[in-house]
């Protein structure tokens, strides 16, 4: 299929005009079943307690990977309609974002945000009059959901690492992936090879081995 795809695109899109078709004639039914598989995975869903947060768990996928195709598509919606923000631009961006913050993890809705100073900055919405109406309820709507979040965001925090001596906890994802990492390093020695390809498919399987036997 991508060859038969990278074959059509080399032949037909001769201009901007024919790459818009092509987009637009993958883009809209993709985000149409991506909108409705994140509606149904929430109405199938239920919660489990991961590291002192209650994330959706369902039948398409952990949360992580849903707020990950959520963050491509707010960047597609912003790229296909860019020029063109019409009702259906703004409703589609709602319900984007609707679905980025109940389904996503901190992580992801930071990401989102990096993104979006990125395309602001591009954009040069600082020179924009509602940029400054806007930003002071961005703000105290922040403000507010920590005051209200609090409780639930020390509770994550405590078992990210130890709020006293601000330790990473043994049974964090922090200290997970840096020991993921530090096994990996050293799994590919001092061989050049290595170090350009990577160890190959499966290597996960031993990258933990020793120090976390389950």
């Amino acid at each position: 299929m991508e060859i038969v795809i990278a074959i059509f695109i080399i032949n037909f899109v001769k201009d901007e005009m024919d790459l818009q078709t092509v987009f637009s004639f993958f883009f809209k039914p993709a985000l149409f079943l991506f909108i409705l598989l994140s509606f149904l995975q929430i109405a199938t869903a239920s919660y489990g307690d991961v590291q002192g947060v209650d994330r959706i768990l369902g039948p398409f996928g952990s949360p992580t990977t849903l707020a990950g195709f959520l963050h491509l598509f707010i960047a597609l919606t912003f790229y296909y309609y860019e020029g063109n923000h019409s009702y259906r631009f703004w409703t589609l961006l709602v319900i984007q974002y609707v679905l980025l913050i109940y389904t996503g993890s901190v992580a992801t809705i930071l990401a989102n945000v990096a993104y979006i100073f990125l395309v602001g900055y591009k954009q040069r919405w600082i020179r924009l009059k509602v940029f400054y109406r806007i930003f002071p309820l961005v703000t105290a709507v922040t403000i507010v959901a920590v005051v209200v979040k609090i409780e639930s965001i020390l509770s994550r925090l405590s078992v990210i690492f130890n709020l006293k001596n601000f330790e990473l906890a043994q049974g964090s994802s922090l200290k997970w992936r840096w020991d993921a990492w530090v096994s990996y390093l050293s799994l590919l020695d001092n061989s050049f090879i290595n170090w350009v390809f990577g160890l190959g498919v499966g290597t996960q399987r031993f990258i933990l081995h020793p120090d976390y036997p389950n």
